[in-house]
Order: C-alpha cells, then sequence, then structure tokens
C-alpha cells in the first residue's frame, strides 16, 4: 500500500544557450526554491570568454566554484572544454541561477529537482 506522504521528485533536465554579450538566467526560483544537483557549462565557439557563473538574489550576485575549485567570478574559459558542477546547489525562492558570457556562444545543461 503506497503511503499519500511519499513524494517522488523527478529530476527535470535544462539546457540554455549564453551567447556573447548576455546574462541569462539560467534557472529562475520566483516561485518555489530550486535544487540543482548538477550541471556543465561548455565553451562552443572556440574562443576563451570570460564567465561568471552565480546565483543572483535580485541584489547581489554570489560566484559559484566549479568541481576543479575554480569560483567562476569573470573567469577566463578555455576553448572547446567542459566545467562541471556537481555539487548541489540551492537555489532559494526568488533568485536565480546566472551566467554571463563575454563572448562567444557556451552551452548550460543540468537537471533541477524542485522542493517541497
Amino acid at each position: 500500500m503506497s503511503s499519500p506522504f511519499v513524494f517522488a521528485l523527478h529530476p527535470t533536465p535544462f539546457l540554455a544557450l549564453v551567447t556573447g554579450g548576455a546574462t541569462t538566467d539560467v534557472i529562475d526560483a520566483s516561485k518555489q526554491s530550486i535544487m540543482v544537483p548538477s550541471f556543465e557549462v561548455n565553451e562552443l565557439s572556440g574562443g576563451t570568454a570570460s564567465l561568471s557563473v552565480g546565483i543572483y538574489d535580485g541584489t547581489n550576485t554570489y560566484p559559484l566554484g566549479d568541481d576543479d575549485g575554480t569560483v567562476w567570478n569573470a573567469q577566463a574559459m578555455t576553448a572547446h572544454k567542459s566545467y562541471k558542477f556537481t555539487m548541489v546547489y540551492p537555489i532559494p525562492k526568488g533568485s536565480k541561477l546566472r551566467v554571463i558570457n563575454s563572448t562567444g556562444n557556451i552551452s548550460v545543461v543540468g537537471t533541477q529537482l524542485p522542493t517541497l
């Protein structure tokens, strides 16, 4: 017999293309907080873009670190390289996962889970 108190939260994939000179809100947690178990950022254009990845609360942006310990606040990317972020990032209600790209094209691919 199943319980009415068991919730099955299934990850939802997300994909965003961030073009040069753009600020893109990849995850919008304006209505409820969201957990991002993992995502990766991929340089697609063969350039060395300057990239920022962080949680934006409407006033401030808090830079995130990747799996190699690099904090992504106007950090230079290597051409055609992927950067993994797998430390589980809580995006609080009213905040956004924001990516800022200086030049070229990058993709952001990952999964998200709503929180209860």
